[in-house]
């Protein structure tokens, strides 16, 4: 039995955010 899956990630740029990353603000607090 042989299958193909194309599974891939379709970000702009390696650094882009997804949902549900969390980000810390210059003043300290986190925004998720």
């Amino acid at each position: 039995v042989h299958f193909i899956v194309a599974a891939c990630e379709n970000m702009i740029s390696g650094t882009g955010m997804r949902p549900g990353d969390i980000v810390t603000a210059s003043n300290g607090k986190t925004i998720e």
